[in-house]
């Protein structure tokens, strides 16, 4: 059995959103049951908060916090978790590859951890304010301390410099979880 956990910052009643001739909420949703065709082993509970939190995020013209994912999956699922975790990247960056932002955990060997900081905050700003909606953070586990406290303030529910964006982090845990 594959197993991922999510978790998701709750964000507020959005307000509804359409571009040109699409509906970015209504498409995002379909996309999600597209993917849910392609990755049975989850719950219907695990399709529906990444549908609704996404859903809600593309809705709202302003929104108070930016949308963040965190998917962790056991040896078996990781090129699983990394996969889902960058086709639900495209459909919130509305299929640009151009607006997605990437970083891996595997690039910050050899870096000390306040240098690597350095680099994603200077990376993530530039992506950002070039409008960059999404940024796929790959195996977060990997980021030598203390770098990931990065995230703390790009992640806030209150007080992010960024809260048009998606943020997703996947997590590569080391063994399969105990089912008890």
């Amino acid at each position: 059995v594959c197993l991922v956990a999510i978790a998701v910052i709750y964000i507020s009643p959005p307000e509804r959103v359409t571009k040109g001739d699409f509906d970015l909420a209504k498409d995002f949703g379909n996309g999600v049951d597209q993917l849910q065709l392609s990755f049975t082993n989850q719950t219907e509970r695990f399709w529906k908060i990444l549908k609704n939190r996404g859903s809600a995020h593309l809705r709202d013209n302003n929104p108070s916090q930016p949308l963040v994912f965190l998917l962790a999956a056991p040896p078996p699922a990781h090129a699983w978790v990394d996969c889902l975790a960058t086709k639900l990247a495209e459909m919130l960056g509305l299929k640009q590859k151009r607006n997605l932002a990437k970083i891996n955990g595997t690039e910050a060997k050899g870096y000390p951890g306040d240098e690597f900081k350095e680099k994603m905050d200077v990376y993530l700003k530039e992506k950002f304010e070039d409008d960059h909606r999404v940024a796929v953070i790959h195996q977060l586990e990997l980021l030598p301390p203390p770098s990931a406290l990065l995230f703390y303030s790009y992640c806030d529910d209150q007080n992010a410099p960024y809260k048009h964006v998606a943020i997703i982090f996947t997590v590569h845990l080391p063994f399969e979880p105990s089912l008890s």
